[in-house]
């Protein structure tokens, strides 16, 4: 039997695979546009030390409750280690999403991109997508309204979004509106595309986990209800088990509803999350990306990590359809962990609406055909062949053919910025 061919680099499918084309991390366009924007904190753009301390005071609160968060993050302090550190490592998490809704055929090129950027704050969720939607060829032209309640955040946001737009030549329109999260956001606008980045989950504030729940469904089903038939809606939430663990739920609760919303990813299936399953587990993403070294330098005397950007998040569409169209007829299935590498095998954990929750594949039954299993990473995606179902488990055997419909390399093989 000849080799499949990897549906994401177009070689050979025991070629190893290369990182999902779109996602990077910054580079020296928004590097400088940073220092531009730095410009405008008036005596209080914090270098060294400080704004060490700054991150790593801003990174505590992002662990704790909300209320702390939002009291905490809106001093200049806070500002320049939001500007300086949280964009820049957050900015390139959008892409991934945005790749999916492409690459599966949900996403069509307009010449120009309305984007809705709901708690906005400096604008990094929708940066995010307008440099990839630019430099991926979705639009010509992108038009964004950010929306957030704090009036400082919307200035700074605007003035870096000018400065990149100026330093990398975008066809970027930026507007903004200062307003708290609500269904009412969306009136009056005409979005192709609505971010929620990191702000879901505001609605949990000082209500129970079902309350919490049904404000988010509400909202979410509102927001899509405005949004055209070829529309798209996608909430970023922190990779922590909490939060993740409700956006879980919440997919959930929005597949047993009639619509307006549609859940396209990050599942091929309409069943109940596996993840649920046990307390321990949580969905959640891991970008093999390094930070560029003035941003991985922050990151080291604050005491974070310097690659893999983690976060949880979900895809929803108004009209019907999800990432399962990568696989088409065949057996899809998505990779939730990275390789659990051990004495005679590598498996991979799989995301399903049955009993699977693992592939596995002992050492001796290597071959050109399945190889690619221990390049595997986090969110990738593949089709399998000829595989053995055993229990839990789904055995790769020596003829196993696997096809990788979407690669994530494993977070040891970070990429550096371009």
């Amino acid at each position: 039997m000849p080799p499949r061919r990897n549906a994401d680099t177009g070689g050979p499918q025991g070629t190893p695979p290369t990182p999902t084309p779109g996602p990077r991390a910054v580079g020296a366009g928004v590097l400088a546009a940073i220092e531009d924007a730095a410009a405008s904190l008036r005596g209080r753009d914090l270098r060294g030390e400080e704004l060490a301390r700054a991150v790593a005071e801003v990174s505590a609160r992002y662990t704790r409750a909300r209320e702390e968060l939002t009291e905490g993050s809106t001093s200049q302090d806070a500002l320049c280690a939001r500007l300086r550190f949280f964009l820049p490592r957050d900015l390139p998490k959008i892409e991934a999403p945005l790749a999916e809704l492409a690459r599966a055929g949900a996403w069509t090129a307009k010449p120009t991109l309305r984007v809705l950027d709901l708690g906005s704050g400096l604008g990094a969720t929708a940066l995010g997508a307008a440099r990839y939607a630019l430099r991926a060829g979705l639009a010509e032209r992108v038009e964004v309204t950010a929306v957030d309640r704090d009036r400082r955040a919307l200035e700074l946001g605007e003035t870096l979004a000018q400065a990149i737009a100026r330093r990398e030549a975008l066809a970027l329109g930026w507007s903004t509106r200062a307003e708290a999260l609500s269904a009412s956001s969306a009136a009056g606008e005409a979005p192709d595309l609505i971010l929620l980045g990191f702000v879901l989950n505001e609605l949990a504030e000082g209500v129970s986990e079902d309350d919490a729940l049904e404000r988010q469904r509400e909202l979410l089903q509102a927001l899509v209800g405005r949004l055209p038939e070829g529309g798209a809606l996608i909430a970023l939430e922190p990779a922590l088990r909490p939060h993740s663990r409700r956006l879980s739920r919440l997919r959930d609760r929005l597949i047993a509803d009639a619509g307006p919303a549609h859940v396209f990813a990050p599942c091929l299936h309409r069943g109940p999350c596996p993840m649920l399953e046990r307390e321990r587990d949580w969905c959640h993403e891991s970008l093999p990306l390094a930070l560029p070294e003035p941003v991985a330098a922050i990151a080291r005397e604050a005491g974070l990590r310097e690659a893999h950007l983690t976060y949880s998040y979900l895809t929803l569409t108004r009209a019907p359809g999800s990432l399962a169209a990568l696989a088409a007829d065949r057996a899809g299935y998505r990779v939730v962990s990275q390789p659990l590498r051990s004495k005679g095998k590598v498996e991979l954990l799989i995301c399903t609406d049955g009993p699977l929750r693992s592939l596995r594949r002992l050492d001796r039954h290597r071959s050109a055909h399945n190889r690619v299993v221990e390049d595997l990473g986090r969110g990738s995606v593949v089709a399998v062949q000829g595989a053995q179902p055993r229990g839990p488990r789904l055995e790769v055997l020596q003829d196993t053919d696997i096809e990788v419909l979407q690669t994530v390399a494993p977070d040891d093989e970070a990429t550096p910025p371009m």
